[in-house]
């Protein structure tokens, strides 16, 4: 897994067709001279036809991993007030399985952890064979 830097806010536009990835978005700690929250927004390039994300895999070493992730929380230490975070999923059909029975942190298609995490799911279709569908 590695790590990149982006811009605050930004858009990903899906052609119609079937996507195998796991999406993991994390906010940031907030520091001195920081600002604002950010803004991500993932849809369909063509919304009667949509797309589809999905997260399949029978593995142990993917044990308990959504398709879709959001948290502002500090993965190492779970501490700290973080930025605000703002996802908008639209058009989208959201399928997940994999193995582990953790139906509150992990075996879900979409979890949304922190304070300041929001996901907002427009015309979005959500199934996970093996856990639960949202948690937040």
């Amino acid at each position: 897994d590695s790590e990149y830097d982006y811009s605050a806010t930004g858009t990903v536009c899906l052609m119609p067709g079937v996507y195998k990835e796991r999406i993991v978005i994390k906010g940031e700690v907030w520091g001195v001279g920081s600002t604002g929250n950010k803004s991500v927004s993932i849809r369909a390039c063509f919304p009667q036809q949509g797309a589809t994300i999905t997260h399949y895999t029978d593995s142990q070493d993917a044990k308990n991993q959504p398709c879709v992730s959001v948290s502002t929380r500090d993965a190492e230490t779970f501490e700290g007030v973080q930025k605000g975070i703002s996802v908008n999923l639209s058009h989208l059909a959201l399928v997940h399985s994999t193995s582990g029975s953790d139906l509150w942190g992990g075996n879900t298609a979409v979890v949304v952890d922190g304070a300041r995490a929001q996901v907002v799911m427009n015309s979005c279709v959500v199934q996970s064979h093996s856990g639960r569908g949202i948690v937040v």
